[in-house]
């Protein structure tokens, strides 16, 4: 049993990074165990103690009580404090399970062990229509969208079997609407989730899976959200530019990124995927496979454009590295992480222009690109083609943007008014 508190923190980091972590799981993992340590030494605790724990945990679940705190997050500070637990018997399979346990568990894990990572306590009714729709998934969907649908179809599955349920045929009205009621109470865009639950359905009932379609029961809108629409402006992405550092490697490759999204209005994962083999440089053309569509679209390599990618691409991009065009910069020169980007483009707004722009992503630049062309008078339907949608109404977010463009469409409202009139 380890109680030495620093022991614990380096055995808790080695076994999340051998279950191949994200840093951001780590980092999160650590502060539970650092409020764990804060809360023993209020008590004149030096060393672990497993009551003490427990009791921590108890506080720690009025306390979410009471500001309303997710279900989700709740879980999420019970399973953290449950590895903490085995970490520090050393018990080495029970710390996989629990890493990966998905039901919810006391701090003593009293509890059975769910993981929605491993089907095998499913039964086979479960596994045999799982594959199938998975597989269909696979063919039907971006690979984004597949991974969050069969994701919530799991959580969708386990809660069946913990109200007993082993066969879909088997199910009924209430005990299907609790289950999805648990998975929308635990995050407030729940509704969006049951997208891939009646996507699930759907399927099932097509495919004689199921003899019901419950896919019915999910025919609602959710309430309207009117978001903010935030772009970067042609002279923010321009001062953006002018500061990155050109002496550096991440500073030539972020160049060329920031420019290749100004200039075409790729998303960040079709930018990150991009293979040299992409660039028809006699043409100046960039051809690419939308990841979220499926279709196939070329944009064109502007001057600025390819005077970035030189640089990268001639002065910087290792020799070795043959298949992918934005890499890391040491072996195995793996393509740059949609997650590097978005540190990157962080690290320079917040340099450059401090909070202003604080909720501004990298798809502010694509939602740019479709505002200047829209300002620009360009027909929607060749601004859909440039920017690859599936449907002219993802043009929404844009027009809503070009607010001065909207006004001066609009007439005075003495001019409508005198219409009223005369009609």
């Amino acid at each position: 049993m380890i109680t030495n508190f620093q022991e614990i923190h380096i055995a808790l980091v080695s076994v999340l990074m051998n279950q191949n972590r994200q840093p951001e799981t780590i980092r999160r993992y650590t502060e539970v165990l650092n409020a764990i340590i804060r809360f023993h030494k209020k008590q004149g605790l030096n060393e672990a103690n497993v009551e003490q724990i427990v009791e921590f945990q108890k506080i720690k679940n009025n306390y979410s009580v009471a500001i309303g705190a997710s279900l989700e997050s709740v879980r999420r500070w019970e399973r953290a404090i449950l590895v903490i637990l085995k970490v520090i018997h050393n018990d080495k399979i029970e710390i996989e399970k629990a890493i990966n346990s998905f039901e919810k568990v006391d701090a003593l894990g009293n509890k059975i062990f769910v993981s929605i990572t491993n089907q095998d306590i499913w039964p086979d009714t479960f596994k045999k229509i799982f594959i199938k729709f998975k597989n269909y998934s696979l063919q039907k969907l971006a690979i984004d969208t597949c991974n969050k649908y069969l994701y919530i179809v799991k959580r969708f599955f386990q809660n069946l079997i913990n109200v007993g349920i082993d066969d879909l045929n088997n199910i009924n009205e209430d005990k299907f609407l609790n289950a999805i009621t648990e998975i929308t109470s635990r995050s407030q865009y729940g509704t969006k989730q049951i997208i891939g639950i009646k996507s699930f359905f759907a399927w099932a009932y097509r495919n004689n899976e199921i003899t019901k379609d419950y896919s019915e029961y999910l025919n609602f809108q959710s309430a309207k959200y009117i978001p903010n629409v935030l772009f970067f402006s042609e002279e923010q992405i321009n001062k953006l530019l002018s500061n990155i550092d050109l002496t550096t490697y991440d500073g030539k490759m972020f160049h060329a990124i920031i420019t290749v999204a100004k200039t075409t209005g790729l998303r960040k994962t079709d930018i990150c995927m991009l293979k040299i083999k992409d660039f028809d440089w006699n043409n100046k053309i960039i051809n690419v496979k939308q990841s979220k569509t499926g279709k196939y679209i070329s944009c064109p390599i502007t001057q600025d454009a390819f005077q970035s990618l030189s640089r990268y691409l001639l002065y910087a991009r290792p020799k070795d590295a043959e298949v992918w065009a934005f890499v890391d910069e040491v072996y195995p020169y793996k393509p740059i992480s949609k997650n590097k980007i978005t540190k990157m483009l962080l690290k320079h707004r917040r340099k450059i222009f401090g909070v202003e722009l604080e909720r501004h992503g990298f798809h502010a630049i694509r939602r740019g690109v479709g505002t200047l062309l829209f300002a620009n008078e360009i027909e929607p339907s060749i601004i859909s083609q440039i920017l690859g949608h599936k449907d002219e109404r993802s043009l929404t977010h844009y027009i809503k943007a070009d607010l001065e463009h909207l006004r001066s469409c609009c007439m005075p409202l003495g001019e409508k008014l005198a219409i009223r009139r005369i009609y």
